[in-house]
C-alpha cells in the first residue's frame, strides 16, 4: 500500500496529524481533539483517509471510499450525524 506523506492541520485549539492510513489528534476535545470515531474506522482497515480539512473548531475527514465524517464543535460543522447517510461520493471539502 502506498502511504501518503504525513500532513498537519490545526484550528488553533487542536492539531491533527494524518496520512491516508492514520490520524492522531490532540488539544481541546470539544473542538476536535477527540477523534475516536474516525480512528475506529481507520483501525478497522475498511477505509483509508484521503483528506482532512478544518474549520475554526471542527474537522472533516474524507475517506478513499467517498464517505466523509466530521468531528468537533457542532456549531462549527463538527456534527455530520444528521446528513451522514448523504455523505457518499464525496471528492473533497
Amino acid at each position: 500500500a502506498i502511504v501518503q506523506p504525513v500532513q498537519l492541520s490545526s484550528n488553533g485549539s487542536v492539531f491533527a496529524l494524518w496520512s491516508n492510513c492514520g490520524l492522531v489528534t490532540w488539544g481541546i476535545p470539544y473542538f476536535g481533539g477527540l477523534s475516536s470515531e474516525i480512528q475506529d474506522r481507520l483501525r478497522s482497515g475498511e477505509v483509508r483517509l484521503q483528506q482532512v480539512q478544518r474549520s475554526q473548531r471542527a474537522f472533516c475527514a474524507v475517506f478513499e471510499d467517498g464517505t466523509a465524517m466530521a468531528w468537533g464543535e457542532a456549531t462549527s460543522g463538527g456534527d455530520s450525524s444528521k446528513v451522514q447517510s448523504k455523505l457518499k461520493d464525496v471528492l473533497s471539502v
